[in-house]
């Protein structure tokens, strides 16, 4: 894949700096040693150099999935778009769900190795993979399990777990994660994958 002079090999996600803000859905990528980089927000994804050059862009993103099935192909401001809103969302949870507009609700606790997970069924209302997620957190308030479908491919299902918490002064984030397609009887993870490997630098704002 190709972002202009932005050349997107398949681990290319393993060799980013991420900017995420805690209070808007806004998040600035940052191809390291290739000098240009992604801006997402929830209408409007950019490609520009890391002066501010603007290389390309695509308003209303989400509007470029619309028909497609799991086979259709994709060009590169489609991943972008994705890779940006699910990245946002990963490392913003929970702080994310105290945004003004959600509403949780609690669902029947959940067992699992010897542990009780306290699941809450998430209305979005952002962009987001889908628009209802359960998100389960161990009695320490600790995110355990990320559940949704994705809406962008066909619906398909996923789940996502930490693998590594790293904690500082007022968060918690997501250091990998592993994918699988869940079942009500089985959510058990499996399939390893290392793409949510990234620097990340969160920037707080006023309310």
């Amino acid at each position: 894949m190709q972002f202009g002079s932005l050349r997107v090999s398949p681990d290319v996600l393993q060799d980013i700096s991420i900017e995420a803000e805690l209070h808007k859905e806004r998040l600035t990528t940052h191809f390291n040693g290739q000098g240009l980089g992604t801006v997402f927000e929830p209408d409007r994804i950019t490609v520009q150099t890391e002066n501010g050059r603007l290389l390309d862009s695509r308003e209303d993103p989400r509007s470029a999935f619309r028909g497609h099935t799991r086979e259709t192909p994709w060009d590169d401001m489609h991943v972008a778009y994705l890779s940006s809103y699910a990245l946002s969302n990963y490392l913003t949870i929970p702080f994310l769900y105290t945004y003004s507009g959600f509403v949780t609700e609690e669902l029947a606790p959940w067992q699992e190795n010897g542990e009780e997970w306290q699941p809450l069924r998430v209305p979005d209302y952002i962009a987001s993979h889908s628009h209802e997620q359960v998100a389960y957190f161990d009695p320490d308030g600790l995110l355990r399990r990320h559940e949704y479908t994705v809406d962008v491919i066909a619906g398909a299902s996923g789940s996502s777990t930490p693998l590594t918490i790293v904690t500082s002064t007022e968060l918690s984030r997501l250091r990998n994660a592993e994918y699988m397609q869940p079942t009500p009887t089985n959510k058990r993870l499996r399939s390893p994958c290392g793409w949510l490997s990234a620097a990340v630098t969160f920037r707080s704002a006023p309310i």
